[in-house]
């Protein structure tokens, strides 16, 4: 069986990774001894080794995996970055103050939510043999109408319903899981997912907010699920990485440029046809070099521990810890619904990071947002040692919730699609609190709801029973 990959090939490839990832941190840390920094890699590379280890439990839930990756990249790419340019972490920042605390803080953070996670994820049950059987029933046509429908209507929706439309998006990637299992070791099936990433990897890059990363990280969830990982495909996924890399320094160097041009004077829209935003963007792409403002610009971006250190300025000297009104707020936010709540408040994230950091930032009314992140969220309620308890909670609290999802759904293949959307509810770091509850109780509420009465049917629809 081409795709079917047994535990024990599973556990190989977790200890190839682990392996990887130890033989990486040692020449790093020998490295980094000739650096401003020596030794301050270490915890980068024990963090990613625990998130490896904690969450690689099973094929079928490398979203989990891929999201808080990416999450540790936030972390650590700052401090990665000063180690192997040899520039003292501390310059690379406004807030120098608390950066190597926050640093600390938060890789030990990732580690403890999760190991958290992972408590129940592993409890999820799965089949190979059946997922095999089953998948084989679908039909490519109405997978696809459903992919496009939902990715059109999430597209659609209204502000006011964001959350809704957060959730339908990632059910579109779930939906793109599928068919990626379906036609992978079909004959031409692997021009079928080629033409399908590249539609999306090329429209994404047409729309004023990109979101040409969305198809990368679902392709290459997809990937470590369908493939056995060796020592040649891990080094592969490694030269991937850095093309990756390359892609993201070059959208940072011309999206000043770009946004500009397909928004024509307009504020956050696009006002050219997507066909003049392609040529657009290959026009500026030919002439993009890499260059050291491009660079620090585009590590500065991807990095979000330097409001954490902002805020550790903050609170408690001038502004006390809030001992749990942020996470009470968050919980009442979503459970209490606009029409009960008159009074409800709008999110206004740059005015929260605005009050907790004493720096002032541009907020909604002009157009942008900044966040806190939920981790600065639970420092400001619970201090150093008490956000670490929040976030073992919060932790428990993710892990339960897709867990109880998964369980209730019928069909194995939807449950596992439904899993793998873990990717895009988890992976931004930046993600504020009262963000982060709303779209967890939100997932929980409609996919519980789906489960019972909309799953049995759209199951029956896609196997043409």
């Amino acid at each position: 069986m081409a795709f079917d990959i047994s535990l024990i090939q599973e556990s190989s490839a977790k200890g190839i990774i682990l392996k990887s990832i130890t033989i990486i941190g040692i020449i790093s840390t020998i490295f980094s001894l000739f650096s401003p920094n020596p030794l301050l890699c270490v915890p980068a590379f024990v963090s990613l080794y625990f998130i490896v280890y904690n969450l690689y439990v099973s094929k079928y839930l490398v979203g989990f995996l891929v999201a808080f990756v990416y999450q540790w990249f936030q972390v650590s790419i700052k401090i990665l970055y000063a180690c192997y340019t040899f520039q003292d972490v501390q310059n690379l920042t406004q807030y120098p103050d608390h950066i190597l605390k926050c640093y600390l803080l938060c890789s030990l953070g990732i580690i403890i939510i999760t190991y958290a996670i992972s408590i129940f994820i592993k409890r999820a049950k799965f089949n190979d043999q059946t997922i095999f059987n089953l998948i084989n029933k679908f039909n490519l046509n109405r997978l696809l109408i459903s992919y496009f429908m939902i990715g059109i209507i999430a597209h659609m929706l209204p502000l006011s319903l964001s959350q809704l439309a957060i959730q339908l998006a990632a059910f579109k990637w779930g939906i793109f899981y599928i068919i990626f299992l379906l036609f992978y070791n079909k004959e031409r099936g692997k021009w079928i997912i080629l033409a399908l990433v590249s539609f999306e990897f090329v429209l994404g890059f047409a729309s004023y907010f990109s979101s040409w990363k969305d198809v990368v990280f679902y392709t290459l969830i997809s990937v470590l699920t369908v493939i056995k990982l060796t020592p040649k495909r891990i080094f592969i996924l490694g030269l991937a990485s850095v093309a990756l890399f390359y892609i993201g320094l070059l959208w940072t160097g011309i999206k000043g440029e770009y946004r500009t041009y397909i928004a024509q004077g307009s504020t956050q829209a696009m006002m050219v046809s997507k066909a003049d935003a392609i040529n657009k963007i290959f026009d500026l792409g030919s002439n993009f070099k890499v260059n050291d403002n491009v660079t620090k610009s585009f590590i500065d971006r991807i990095s979000y521990i330097d409001y954490l250190s902002a805020c550790m300025n903050h609170v408690p000297n001038i502004v006390p810890h809030e001992n749990g009104k942020l996470t009470i707020n968050a919980i009442t936010h979503v459970l209490i619904p606009r029409v009960v709540n008159k009074n409800k408040a709008v999110i206004d994230e740059s005015t929260h990071l605005t009050k907790y950091t004493g720096v002032f930032f541009s907020n909604l009314s002009m157009g942008v947002s900044f966040s806190l992140g939920y981790f600065g969220d639970f420092y400001v309620d619970f201090g150093e040692i008490g956000m670490l308890i929040a976030i073992l909670c919060m932790g428990f609290f993710i892990g339960w919730i897709f867990l109880n999802v998964y369980n209730h759904i019928q069909n194995p293949i939807i449950g596992i699609a439904v899993m793998q959307m873990s990717f895009i509810l988890l992976y931004k770091f930046e993600i504020s609190l009262i963000k982060l509850v709303g779209t967890i109780v939100t997932f929980w509420i409609l996919y519980r709801l789906l489960a019972a009465y909309i799953f049995p049917k759209y199951s029956k629809w896609i196997m043409n029973e």
